[in-house]
């Protein structure tokens, strides 16, 4: 089971179909051009040891620039803390958030552990063979 805990507002799908929960900010701030900011949203969430949140940005903001930094961000099953979202302004406007607008979004997942993995270097990589 997978519990969410607010302080202030629920974290619920917009549809049954919805595959993310919205998160929304918890508090009023002001994104300059270019900038990073941490977000808090007042939410906690609890889930079994195999499954994962990702915090992901939302498609209506993404498109006008406004995105979550370091999509997806990861939250471990074994995190305890307030659920956070870094947001980025992408766009040569000061963006203001609101207390309760819609900044992200959670998606749970079920994780694999490969076990034990043997990590080796190889030669190579990203653009390794030429850009040609």
């Amino acid at each position: 089971m997978i519990l969410i805990s607010s302080t202030v507002h629920k974290c619920e799908r917009a549809t049954h179909k919805s595959a993310g929960y919205d998160i929304r900010a918890n508090g009023e701030y002001h994104l300059m051009p270019g900038e990073v900011k941490v977000i808090g949203t007042g939410i906690w969430v609890e889930m079994p040891d195999d499954v994962m949140a990702m915090v992901c940005s939302r498609s209506g903001l993404a498109s006008r620039g406004i995105v979550v930094n370091n999509a997806p961000g990861i939250i471990d099953a074994d995190y305890k803390d307030e659920v956070k979202v870094i947001l980025m302004n992408q766009t040569d406007d000061i963006y203001p958030v609101n207390d309760g607008d819609k900044i992200a979004q959670l998606v749970f997942t079920k994780w694999l552990d490969a076990g034990d993995v043997v990590s080796i270097h190889r030669e190579g990589g990203l653009g390794s063979t030429g850009d040609k």
